[in-house]
């Protein structure tokens, strides 16, 4: 089981505004770089019981989506792991993010350049036992 205080994000992928035109038209969260972002925090979060929606997640990303997973906990032999989007999705399919797992963004810069974006992002996050964390998503 990953916990919370022993497992920090990073999110290093590629996406392109060509990635929104697979949501439906009526998505208002695609139509900015800063609607995709808050977006994936929606998607990720969840409360005990609640199905998540990974199809809307993958959406969101390029297939060359690659996640880098951070362990800050020494016992963990692979203190960094880069894991593709189907890895990153099973990874949330954990039991312990099944009982609850919410993430909020603290703080964001965006760097835009036709229609690539640089994301960096700051999130803190909250699981059923309301233990919090601090993390990163960096988005390429």
């Amino acid at each position: 089981m990953k916990k919370i205080s022993t497992v920090l994000f990073s999110l290093i992928t590629t996406m392109t505004l060509a990635a929104q035109e697979k949501m439906s038209s009526d998505t208002n969260a695609v139509k900015s770089i800063d609607g995709i972002v808050k977006e994936v925090l929606r998607l990720v979060s969840g409360a005990k019981g609640q199905t998540r929606n990974w199809e809307a997640l993958r959406n969101l990303f390029l297939p060359t989506a690659t996640f880098t997973v951070l362990n800050n906990n020494d016992s963990i032999q692979q203190p960094v792991e880069a894991i593709n989007l189907d890895d990153f999705i099973k990874l949330m399919h954990d039991e312990y993010y099944e009982q609850g797992y919410l993430e909020y963004e603290t703080g964001k810069t965006i760097d835009e350049y036709n229609g690539i974006a640089n994301v960096l992002q700051s999130f803190y996050a909250k699981d059923s036992e309301n233990k919090q964390e601090r993390g990163i998503i960096v988005i390429n």
